[in-house]
């Protein structure tokens, strides 16, 4: 039998310790040590990405993985992100209200991929927080709304119709209905009752038309919507939709919370 070879350390320059390469510094830190120490972690990057994400994540897993990397190696946190995310959701509004849809949705979609990495940023960086989920939810609540409100204007005043104003409420509100419906089923029983409540796919695709598919399909992809004149069309199904998908949860929960079996 061949010796095996010894396994190749390297000092890392930021805390002067011995470390493996291609492994994690002590300080938990993203040194770049060699081209082949970046190649291990762009690898840990997407074994970390493994939780159940909306549709739309896996859309742009390559980019969300590239963004991490990026972020990671200039030791950008988590929390910055996530005040980045905010910017361009601020942006978004604002081209919105200008009346460009191009140009929102654009910065709608930046939006979105800096909120879907923050977390997986200080997943992999290992500086995850309670107040750094607690911001992420509070940004992503923020920019929803303004996001929502900017855009229901900007297709009052490009369709002078007053019809969009009535549409804002409800698209609102049913958008983020079952989010507050999992923070009321979370406090009633627990958080490890509810993980194994909720139903997964082999997928690893959280359900249907839940917030971030809903800002994808209307904000990301109006000017499409708009071109095609089927801008109205698509968020009165997408409305009448979360209706439907609510009264789903509705009764699963019902059955849920009404069998003694599961709740022992």
């Amino acid at each position: 039998m061949k010796p095996k070879k010894p396994e190749k350390k390297l000092e890392c320059p930021e805390c002067g310790q011995i470390c493996n390469l291609g492994k994690y510094n002590n300080h938990e830190s993203y040194s770049m040590l060699s081209y082949y120490g970046w190649l291990m972690r762009y690898k840990d990057i997407r074994k970390e990405d493994n939780g159940i994400e909306p549709f739309v994540h896996h859309l742009f897993k390559p980019v969300i993985h590239l963004l991490v990397w990026i972020f990671a190696s200039i030791n950008v946190t988590p929390n910055q992100i996530s005040f980045l995310s905010l910017i361009m959701g601020i942006f978004c509004a604002y081209f919105f209200l200008l009346g460009s849809l191009v140009f929102g949705a654009l910065f709608c979609l930046l939006r979105y991929l800096f909120d879907a990495v923050d977390g997986l940023v200080g997943r992999v960086k290992k500086t995850t927080s309670k107040f750094g989920a607690y911001l992420d939810n509070y940004i992503g609540l923020w920019c929803d709304f303004i996001l929502i409100i900017s855009f229901c204007i900007c297709m009052t005043y490009l369709d002078k119709s007053l019809v969009w104003l009535y549409l804002m409420l409800p698209l609102f509100f049913f958008m983020l209905l079952h989010f507050i419906e999992s923070l009321m089923v979370v406090k009633i029983i627990g958080i490890d009752k509810y993980k194994s409540v909720k139903p997964q796919t082999k997928y690893r695709i959280v359900e249907p038309l839940n917030t971030s598919d809903c800002l994808f399909i209307v904000f990301i992809l109006s000017p499409l919507w708009y071109y095609l004149d089927l801008m109205l069309w698509i968020v009165s199904v997408i409305i009448s939709l979360l209706i439907l998908k609510q009264i789903f949860w509705f009764v699963y929960y019902k059955n849920k919370l009404e069998d003694k079996r599961w709740m022992n």
